[in-house]
């Protein structure tokens, strides 16, 4: 909030905040493990959270980026990940900003040393071969 101030910020608990229903995990899909979501207060998912110990409990060695903000958000996390030495996949149609000016220059700069870039219907293909 100190660079958006309270007005443009998503606040813990709104409306905004809440996870899509099309996102929630599906615990159906896999009942063998549990989900967790992480709040986060910065737009690096892994800073002051507990993400990656997580993630390397789990044996995860890949990520893959969704969500909104592109450049915010989106990108400060796969470039933390890709630091992490995590394998990052940067889901180039799962991804929204203000622009498409400053979407695509995200992508240009993640895929030219952090990220994999992909799309949701390779993902899709990706996940159902796995099951």
């Amino acid at each position: 909030m100190t660079w958006w101030g309270a007005e443009n910020s998503i606040t813990r608990f709104s409306p905004a905040w809440r996870l899509m229903s099309e996102l929630q995990p599906h615990a159906g899909r896999n009942k063998a493990k549990t989900f967790r979501i992480e709040n986060k207060d910065r737009y690096d998912a892994f800073l002051n959270t507990d993400l990656e110990n997580i993630l390397r409990e789990q044996l995860v060695d890949s990520v893959v980026v969704t969500g909104t903000m592109t450049n915010l958000c989106c990108e400060t996390t796969a470039r933390s990940a890709f630091n992490r030495d995590f394998y990052v996949y940067f889901v180039t149609d799962g991804n929204a900003t203000c622009s498409k000016q400053m979407h695509d220059a995200s992508i240009l700069n993640l895929r030219f040393g952090f990220a994999q870039t992909t799309t949701l219907d390779e993902i899709h293909k990706a996940l159902n071969r796995l099951v």
